[in-house]
Formats: structure tokens, C-alpha cells, sequence
């Protein structure tokens, strides 16, 4: 054990002004101790629907799409949650006297353990490519951990000298940590919650430009459920997505994280070639744990290189395609119920096309549900938005429609958050082929689209 090390950590831990300050400060002093590829501090928030959630409140060094899907789990999903509980399963060797997980061979455990035996295990330490993995408990006052400190590295053995001294830094900052303000971790929860649903920056994808824009909570108590993704395929196409998981606070929010990350899991496990399958496989994966009577509504497109756009939609508000003059049609879609336990009912899609110029938009019922004096913004408004500047910018048009309809919404009035999503082919992809999208019209498939003039 490194006394020496403990001591300077955890007096850097102590003179920190804040609890963000204190939280990024042991975060990059134990990777700088031990020279780790990547590291995060998850610290828990109970909730009263749920086992409770984990969010990374610092990370470090690992990669976007992981960041997206690891950044808030539950507290009884994989490694992080259990000893984020408490719970490590002494038949396990990679299970310390300590409550740490620890190994040096990461990519062997799902050879030589049975899933079954394992649990819940989301493996995306192993899919992305780390050999060695320590979780190290937080401890609080009272003896139980009130988080964690995750650190994964590509070489084999990595921690093996430093486990000790890691578990103690674990015992004795946990109670620095927790004597912070409690709207200070709040804040801190607030931030990686959002990373998790609403990242500020969206990832570029080929052939297709992308802006969004969000309404964001100020409290942990008004955190909704509205979530986005972005995910690129590998034949070159593009999934989009925009859901809402009904609710406010932590859980709406982790539930949505949990619906986006099964949704992307289906996506990819599909090659998003078949949305209704991907409808099925993700609500298959969320029964478990959604709620008694909980749902979550979603709005899903698949964009082709060749311009064709293939789109569902579940309980959700459907997508618009705005055109170049400053009209905007509603693409006509079957109907189907939200993501939930309703039932044995299958979902369906349909297909049209993206032309050069056109604009895709998804929303969440924010936008339109904004109400005053008895009316709704509603699609309407939307087209008023954009017949009033037809060629502006993808990310002034989500950013100015998610500020017109809270400017339309009556003061005083209970709100909801609000989320834009807008996508139109790159210029690069309107040449060849595809141009002829143009002007030929592809069919829906009742073979017309409802417009708004």
C-alpha cells in the first residue's frame, strides 16, 4: 500500500470548494497513479420506483459511444451497480475481500463464467476491448458504498499492484465526498444524467447532417424522459431516434437511458434494416424492468445512402418532412401503441424518402403541447416556424422551435421538457443517383403523405 499516495490524494480531495471539484480531483489523481487508459467516479442516487441508479459524474478517456451507454445504469445492472449496492458475489475470484471488482483479464470472462451465473452483466468493458478492470467501492460514514471508482486499462495485470492502496483511497474519501451540499451533487447529477440522454454534440455520421436541440432541467426533481441516438451503420446507413419515457426526476431519467441503450442494442443487433423488428427486440429487453404501467413512446427513422427513409413510430408524435418552399408534410405511418407490456400487438413501419433539401424533423410532445389560451403550438406551429425561414440553418431551426414553443407556452402552466431533432442530407451525398429524389416523389405506403399548406 501506498501511504504516501493516499495521503497527498486525499488531501487534494479536501481542499477541494466544491464537490465536482473534489470528484474530478481523485478521479484524475488515481489515474495518474496508475497510469490507466480510462477512469470514472459513479456516485449513487436512490430513487423511491427503482433499485436506484449510478451515474458517472467524472469520466475520463473512454470513448463517446461507451460514455453513451455506460454513462448512467442502473444500480442492479453490471459490475458498477453491484458494488455500487454492496453486493460482490464471494464465489467469483474477481471479487475481493475488499467489495472491489478486480481483474486482469477481462476479455476471458465471458469464456470462462456462464452468463447465467454472472447476472446482469452489460459487457461493454469486454466489447470495448479492456483487459484489466477495477471497481473500488466508495464507502460513506455509515459503512455502505455511495459509489464507485471504475478504472480500465487494455493491458493485462494493470492494477495488480495498486489494488490495495485504490480500496483504501475508496475507504477514507467516500466520507469527504459526502459531506458536500447535496445541491452540489445534485448539480453533478443533473450534468452526467443529460450527457447520458442529451449530449450537447452530435456524433457525425456519413451522408447526413444532424442538429439538436433540448429544453434542460435546473433540478434533479424535473429531469424527464426525453432521449435521443444517432447511430451509424455499418452499410452507410443512419438510425435515428427521439423518445420520451413519461415521468420527472432521476428515474424518468434513467428509465429513458435504458430504453435509448436497448433501443441501440436493437439497432445494431439488426443492422437497422427492420424497424419493427428493433421495436420488438428493445421492448422485449426493457419488461423487466419497466414499471407497473410505465411506457416509453419513440419515434424511429432509418436513412439509406440512396435517400430512402424507412420510419416507425411508437405512441410517438410523427416525423415531418419540411421542404425547401416552406411546406411540410406529415409522413404517413401505421399507428402503433408505445413501447411497453401492451400485449402480443406487432409493430410496423413504413418507407419514403429523404429528397436533397428536405428536412427530416422528430419531436417530442414538448414542442407541440405547449399551450395558451386553450390552444396547442402543435404542427402548425412548427410549420409556421419554418415557412417564416425556410432556408435557415439545421441547428437554428431546432434550437428556434424548442424557443418558440416555450415562449407560446402560458406562464404559470406546468411545462415539459422539449426536444428537436433535425436532419437533412450532407451536400456531398446529394449528387448521382440520388439527385433524381429531387423531383420523382417515393410513395408512402398508402401511396400519399398527409401535407400541411
Amino acid at each position: 500500500m501506498d501511504d504516501e499516495a493516499i495521503r497527498r490524494i486525499l488531501e487534494q480531495v479536501r481542499s477541494a470548494s466544491t464537490f465536482s471539484e473534489a470528484a474530478e480531483r481523485l478521479t484524475d489523481a488515481v489515474r495518474d497513479l496508475t497510469g490507466c487508459e480510462a477512469a470514472m467516479l459513479r456516485f449513487r442516487v436512490d430513487d423511491s420506483l427503482t433499485a436506484g441508479w449510478a451515474p458517472a459524474i467524472v469520466e475520463r478517456g473512454f470513448g463517446c459511444r461507451f460514455l453513451r451507454d455506460e454513462i448512467l445504469i442502473g444500480q442492479e445492472e453490471c459490475m458498477c451497480g453491484r458494488i455500487c449496492r454492496g453486493r460482490p458475489d464471494p464465489d467469483f475470484p474477481f471479487f475481493t475481500p475488499g467489495g472491489s471488482f478486480a481483474w486482469g483479464d477481462v476479455q476471458t470472462i465471458g469464456r470462462d463464467y456462464p452468463v447465467e451465473a454472472l447476472g446482469d452483466i452489460r459487457g461493454r468493458c469486454i466489447q470495448e476491448g479492456f483487459e484489466s478492470v477495477v471497481i473500488v467501492p466508495l464507502v460513506g460514514r455509515e459503512g455502505s458504498p455511495i459509489g464507485c471508482l471504475h478504472l480500465a486499462d487494455f493491458a493485462h495485470g494493470k492494477f495488480t499492484d495498486y489494488l490495495d492502496t485504490l480500496e483504501e483511497l475508496g475507504r477514507l474519501s467516500g466520507p469527504l465526498l459526502e459531506c458536500f451540499p447535496a445541491e452540489q451533487r445534485e448539480t453533478s447529477v443533473i450534468k452526467a444524467v443529460e450527457t447520458a440522454l442529451l449530449p450537447g454534440e452530435v456524433e457525425k455520421v456519413e451522408g447526413l447532417d444532424v442538429a439538436v436541440s433540448f429544453t434542460s432541467a435546473t433540478e434533479a426533481a424535473r429531469l424527464g424522459g426525453d432521449f435521443y441516438d444517432v447511430i451509424e451503420l455499418e452499410d452507410g446507413g443512419t438510425i435515428l431516434v427521439v423518445g420520451d419515457y413519461a415521468g420527472k426526476g432521476i428515474g424518468a431519467a434513467g428509465m429513458a437511458a435504458r430504453a435509448r441503450y436497448a433501443i441501440a442494442a436493437a439497432a445494431t443487433a439488426c443492422g437497422g434494416r427492420d424497424l419493427d423488428a428493433v421495436l420488438t427486440t428493445a421492448e422485449a429487453a426493457l419488461l423487466g424492468s419497466l414499471p407497473r404501467g410505465a411506457f416509453v413512446t419513440v419515434a424511429v427513422c432509418r436513412y439509406s445512402p440512396d435517400g430512402r427513409l424507412e420510419a416507425a413510430v411508437a405512441g410517438h408524435p410523427v416525423p415531418l418532412l419540411l421542404e425547401p418552399g416552406g411546406d411540410a408534410e406529415e409522413i404517413a405511418l401505421p399507428a402503433n401503441r408505445p413501447v411497453g407490456d401492451f400485449g402480443e400487438a406487432c409493430f410496423q413501419s413504413g418507407s419514403t424518402g429523404l429528397p436533397p433539401d428536405h428536412t427530416l424533423l422528430l419531436y417530442t410532445d414538448g414542442i407541440v403541447e405547449s399551450r395558451r389560451e386553450g390552444r396547442f403550438f402543435g404542427v402548425e406551429g412548427i410549420v409556421e416556424h419554418w415557412r417564416a425561414a425556410p432556408d435557415r440553418g439545421l441547428g437554428d431551426l431546432a434550437a428556434g422551435l424548442c424557443r418558440q414553443s416555450a415562449e407560446f407556452h402560458e406562464k404559470g402552466r406546468p411545462g415539459d421538457d422539449r426536444l428537436v431533432l433535425a436532419a437533412r442530407p450532407a451536400p456531398m451525398a446529394r449528387t448521382g443517383d440520388r439527385s433524381r429524389l429531387g423531383t420523382e416523389r417515393l410513395p408512402t405506403p398508402s401511396g400519399r403523405s398527409r401535407r400541411s399548406r
